[in-house]
């Protein structure tokens, strides 16, 4: 169930961040905030230190900075969205290739910090929402009918007693008169190991010594082998079934 989950989870975060992307024509441009500037900027930092920490501003001839000069670094007019005076970007003073003093630049509209594409609008936003929230309720839908199907699958070969004639070859020495120990010693250790109710309280529920449990073998190919041991679950007690799940692929041929 938490592998369905998680693929449907990760289906969501897809889709939604596909949809976020295609709201504009591409992401906002990452520009500082006022407290990033303030607090990497130093005095006497060097003109590369300047530009490894924001960039390259635009339009500059590095020359000048030989012997002094300024480089401003402005927020792109698109993330100006903030109808009130503040910052906007700042201006870096240097000396002889090193900074020597900044200041910060203030216009209307000011610089507004988002995370989100420039042209999402909030009837998109929330279409995302929405699309994520229909998604992820589908991805927990289908990971709950899995559990179930997997639940009634473990019943029925138990119940049945069911071995079946062609196993892997690590798997083949597995008999109704192997015990648990056995399947440990030879196989390995399980992948998981789960408990269940089977027989008379399968309806009622069961736990402790009167629950089966299920050694459940993840194998490279995407297929799996489930050993079901009776209660009370200890290192002697037998085999009752072994249900074996193929690939897919094979299923299918």
């Amino acid at each position: 169930m938490r592998s369905c989950l998680w693929r449907g989870t990760q289906l969501v975060l897809v889709f939604a961040l596909a949809l976020l992307a295609g709201c504009s024509g591409g992401p906002r441009a990452a520009f500082p905030t006022e407290e990033e500037a303030r607090a990497n900027l130093r005095r006497d930092m060097t003109a590369d230190e300047v530009f490894a920490a924001f960039g390259q501003p635009g339009g500059h001839q590095w020359v000048d900075l030989k012997l002094g000069g300024k480089v401003h670094y402005l927020a792109p007019p698109s993330a100006r969205t903030r109808r009130t005076e503040g910052y906007v970007g700042f201006t870096v003073y240097f000396n002889r290739d090193r900074v020597w003093d900044w200041h910060m630049i203030v216009m209307n509209p000011s610089y507004e910090h988002r995370l989100l594409p420039a042209g999402a609008s909030s009837w998109q936003l929330r279409l995302v929402a929405l699309v994520a929230i229909g998604l992820l309720g589908y991805a927990v839908f289908r990971a709950v009918r899995a559990r179930a199907s997997h639940r009634t699958a473990l019943l029925d070969a138990y119940a049945g007693r069911e071995i079946p004639s062609e196993l892997p070859p690590d798997f083949s020495f597995i008999t109704h008169d192997t015990t648990l120990q056995t399947v440990v010693d030879t196989a390995g250790s399980a992948s998981r190991i789960t408990r269940f109710p089977a027989g008379r309280d399968a309806a009622a529920g069961a736990s402790g010594k009167t629950a089966a449990t299920a050694l459940e073998y993840d194998l490279p190919d995407h297929g799996a082998v489930i050993v079901l041991v009776e209660p009370p679950g200890e290192p002697q007690s037998q085999v009752q079934a072994v249900l074996y799940r193929r690939p897919r692929g094979a299923e299918q041929n």
